[in-house]
């Protein structure tokens, strides 16, 4: 059970990781977009 456990809470933590890492990295892109956009205006 204890390990069950953990290896749910490795699970979760490397879904959290990945979605956390994916946010930035559309963050990144939109903001490199808006910024080239204005840097062409």
């Amino acid at each position: 059970s204890v390990s069950l456990f953990n290896k749910y809470d490795i699970l979760v933590s490397n879904v959290l990781t990945s979605i956390f890492f994916n946010l930035k990295l559309l963050l990144e892109k939109d903001s490199k977009y808006e910024y080239s956009l204005v840097k062409d205006n």
